[in-house]
């Protein structure tokens, strides 16, 4: 009976869902950082850790269930933050939205405006969205 007990404390864990992982974006010398968990405590703390106090407010993200972007301490970093990983078209949907959002920061730094063609945009997004996605998606 102790082993059962042990394997539904591990199912309740593997039900905590916490993914972090970061796209490098060479051709801009910069990155995003991805994480999927719904325990916002957790993600506070790994974003601070990261980028420094109050670089995430969980306290903000309460009633939201996607974020992106922060500027910790003047320097942009890229964050796309979800509660959990995409299953549905609508929430693919949400992850494109908040690669949109971390790579218009990083092209508008960089002096790259949107254009009616959007080529600069549409590479990096597709760039980041397949990067993402493999880990996301198709995992």
């Amino acid at each position: 009976m102790p082993k059962s007990k042990s394997k539904s404390k591990s199912k309740s864990k593997s039900k905590k869902e916490f993914i972090n992982f970061f796209v490098d974006i060479p051709i801009y010398g910069t990155g995003i950082r991805f994480v999927v968990s719904n325990d916002l405590k957790r993600v506070e703390k790994l974003v601070d850790k990261r980028y420094g106090p109050g670089a995430f407010n969980g306290d903000d993200a309460v009633d939201t269930r996607a974020a992106s972007t922060f500027r910790p301490n003047k320097e942009w970093v890229g964050l796309v933050w979800l509660r959990n990983k995409p299953k549905t078209v609508r929430e693919v949907g949400i992850l494109a939205h908040e690669i949109f959002h971390a790579v218009n920061h990083i092209l508008v730094e960089r002096g790259i405006e949107l254009t009616m063609d959007g080529e600069a945009y549409a590479y990096a997004i597709e760039y980041v969205t397949d990067k993402a996605g493999q880990k996301l998606l198709i995992s």
